[in-house]
């Protein structure tokens, strides 16, 4: 009987034993099931999580990129412009400057010609008046002096000369008429 017992609580113990380690087999099973869930659930919000973020940063990348190229051209196009504008301008002042030289050139150009021909008239008209002068004294009178052929005025006889002292009028004595006229033609 002590066997008998003894057996008995051996196999209750055993199949205690049994029942406990079946339970914590089961209870391992259900949190390793919970656990793997969980994990597997939380990996999916990560990778979830981690397309969004990575989606996310390439689109705010790609409008970064596209914003800096957007105003890089409006940069480059507005420089260009500017550029161009600025070439025009300059062309624009050169022409007006080298139309204006070219104009005062023109002007200065028409002076000399005036002046070379006012005074091609002034030299003709003074020796004209140099042979008619010279044609009267030697009609009139031998002179004593001769006038002048080179061109040089002889400023004792210009009667309104600031080189003439005064009462010359008078030491020449009358003039005539046509001395009159003759004489301011030779005196500047």
């Amino acid at each position: 009987m002590a066997q008998k017992l003894h057996d008995q609580y051996v196999s209750e113990g055993e199949e205690t034993r049994a029942a406990y380690i079946a339970e914590g087999e089961q209870t391992r099973d259900a949190y390793i099931a919970e656990g793997e869930s969980k994990r597997a659930e939380l990996i999916s919000d990560g990778e979830s999580t981690k397309e969004q973020l990575v989606s996310e940063g390439t689109s705010k990348r790609d409008e970064l990129v596209n914003e800096g190229e957007t105003r890089r051209t409006e940069i480059l196009t507005d420089a260009e412009t500017r550029a161009e504008n600025m070439i025009e301008e300059a062309e624009l002042t050169s022409t007006r400057t080298l139309n204006a030289l070219e104009r005062k050139k023109s002007d200065l150009e028409s002076r000399v010609t005036e002046l070379t021909g006012f005074e091609r008239d002034y030299r003709a008209r003074l020796r004209t008046t140099s042979r008619v002068s010279s044609m009267t004294s030697t009609q009139r009178a031998p002179s004593r002096r001769k006038p002048p052929t080179d061109g040089r005025v002889d400023w004792w006889r210009c009667p309104r000369s600031p080189q003439r002292p005064r009462g010359a009028d008078r030491a020449d004595g009358p003039r005539s008429s046509l001395q009159e006229v003759s004489r301011p033609s030779l005196c500047p």
